[in-house]
């Protein structure tokens, strides 16, 4: 499973009005950044699917990438579908079309009984997410097999909703492989992306607060970050800022991660 997701950087600009946009792909379930590309100036993260993944090693076939609303085009399927690659997509209104079509599809099931139901508790409140599916039928949409629909709401914990919006969803995943309890999986794991790497790369290492501007600077020192990051994970390491604070009291300590 990859995540593909940009991320501006707030502090980099490559000209008087033009941040620095970094596009990457990211395994969800050890969270590592696997590959990484520059916007372009003038364009968006959309046009660069195609030169992000194809940095990338992919076996047709055994590979699901998962992507915001923004990448929901039929350009962007129709390249997957090329590479092999399944999809799974966020639909909203940036394509009303495609929107409406999948809402008309999956309104009915709200009456009926989900097919997974998960709930969790989380900084005082009580988070239960609902979800159903249905297949693709009538919706035009290359290589689209099943749509979904997931409600999100949180409660206090008195038991009051606070909270309630609903996610749909677009995939060429069928059969068991589509499921409303893998679905769920895949989107909550999807927009995990913003806690795994975007909050630590911020935080930890107050990315945004950086304004190196000069040539491949930004990029560069976001491949590091990534890097870092990276081997935390893969050594099972959780405790990012108290890591990183270890290893800045003897840097040879970085070489055991560079190592094993």
């Amino acid at each position: 499973m990859i995540a593909l997701d940009g991320k501006v950087l707030r502090g980099a600009w490559t000209g008087e009005n033009q941040q620095v946009t970094l596009f990457s792909a990211m395994f969800h379930r050890e969270g590592v950044v696997v590959a990484q590309t520059q916007v372009p100036d003038g364009t968006n993260e959309i046009t660069q699917v195609e030169n992000l993944l194809e940095n990338i090693a992919i076996t047709p076939g055994q590979t699901i990438v998962t992507l915001d609303a923004a990448h929901t085009q039929r350009e962007t399927a129709l390249y997957l579908q090329k590479r092999g690659i399944d999809y799974l997509m966020n639909v909203k209104g940036n394509q009303p079309t495609l929107h409406a079509k999948v809402f008309s599809r999956c309104l009915p099931l709200l009456q009926e009984d989900p097919g997974n139901v998960v709930e969790e508790r989380s900084h005082g409140r009580i988070i239960r997410w609902t979800t159903w599916t249905t297949t693709a039928d009538g919706i035009d949409f290359p290589n689209a097999a099943t749509v979904a629909v997931i409600r999100r709401e949180e409660f206090d914990l008195a038991g009051r909703r606070v909270t309630k919006e609903y996610a749909f969803i677009i995939t060429s995943l069928h059969g068991r492989h589509a499921s409303a309890e893998t679905i769920h999986t895949h989107v909550c794991q999807h927009w995990g992306i913003e806690n795994r790497v975007r909050y630590v790369r911020d935080t930890t290492w107050r990315e945004d607060a950086n304004q190196t501007y000069s040539g491949n600077g930004p990029r560069t020192l976001a491949v590091l970050r990534n890097l870092a990051l990276s081997l935390f994970r893969l050594h099972g390491i959780t405790k990012v800022k108290e890591t990183t604070e270890f290893i800045a009291r003897d840097r040879n300590r970085a070489l055991t991660l560079l190592a094993t």
